[in-house]
């Protein structure tokens, strides 16, 4: 997962703290990926293990739209396999219930000219995480379930632009906000108790421009150029409560919070393709800041 390169549109997407994916877009708004496992060619390169290349959806001549919704809840569900009955009896059902609304929308600005294309993604979810709660007078650890929310919006929008016969440029925003609260225990093991839990918010925005020119049939030149901001915040959970770690329970604020990243990222990338003959040639470079 910290080995391979990711790239939506010809841009950078990975998260170069932690690695893993940086930004997610909209489902709707993925016209298609490619997976590439070894033997990728050398103009690829930054990875040791896989390249992926995430491609957006572009608007057409045509007005097309979609709209979706997704309904989840725990009254529609079977208890998971794995949950110990005797805990259902004594707490009751863990709640839990998600929503997700999607829609998108492209067409023509200007007809063989100028398109637009739209897409739009919100995740409601309302869940539970097991904590442990310390019984100081038996000595021991009680399992119960805390809240555990989160709340995740995805927005990308793109325009294209045939300048010329030879010339077509394209503009990409995407924007995404997510907050959630999830147990703090690597693992789970051992438990850790809802003063344990911790809280993220991340916040994402990326632009994306391509200039793609086409000198001949045989001799085409890309060009692209990227920003992107990323700011993740993990704020302490509790005040004045350090962490007290037992065999059986973690108990009080997690000790690896407060935690802040923040990732501003240039990219400049330019490529020409020319075909010779019966051999395809590639140069280019980049600059990524």
């Amino acid at each position: 997962g910290r080995g391979r390169n990711i790239a939506v549109d010809g841009a950078d997407n990975n998260d170069d703290v932690v690695g893993g994916t940086l930004q997610n877009f909209p489902q709707d708004g993925v016209q298609e990926f490619q997976i590439i496992t070894n033997r990728f060619s050398a103009d690829i390169g930054r990875s040791a293990s896989s390249a992926i290349n995430v491609v957006t959806k572009t608007g057409g001549n045509d007005l097309h739209g979609a709209a979706g919704f997704y309904f989840r809840h725990d009254a529609l569900s079977a208890l998971p396999a794995t949950l110990d009955r005797g805990l259902v009896a004594t707490l009751g059902r863990p709640s839990f219930d998600r929503e997700q609304y999607a829609g998108s929308l492209g067409g023509p600005l200007k007809r063989d000219k100028l398109w637009f294309f739209s897409a739009f993604e919100y995740r409601f979810q309302d869940a539970v995480v097991l904590t442990g709660v310390r019984d100081l007078n038996q000595r021991r650890v009680l399992t119960s379930f805390s809240p555990a929310p989160l709340r995740d919006t995805l927005l990308t929008g793109r325009g294209d632009w045939q300048t010329t016969t030879a010339d077509r440029m394209a503009f990409r925003y995407a924007l995404q906000r997510e907050n959630d609260i999830d147990r703090g225990s690597l693992g789970g093991r051992p438990i850790g108790t809802a003063d344990n839990r911790q809280q993220s918010f991340n916040n994402y925005q990326s632009f994306v421009y391509n200039w793609a020119h086409t000198f001949s049939p045989r001799l085409l030149n890309d060009f692209v150029f990227h920003e992107n901001n990323f700011i993740n915040r993990i704020p302490t959970f509790v005040e004045n409560r350090n962490e007290l770690r037992f065999p059986s329970v973690q108990d009080g604020g997690n000790f690896r919070i407060p935690q802040r990243t923040r990732q501003n990222r240039f990219q400049f990338r330019d490529n020409v393709s020319w075909t010779a003959g019966n051999h395809a040639l590639k140069f280019g470079g980049g600059v990524s800041a």
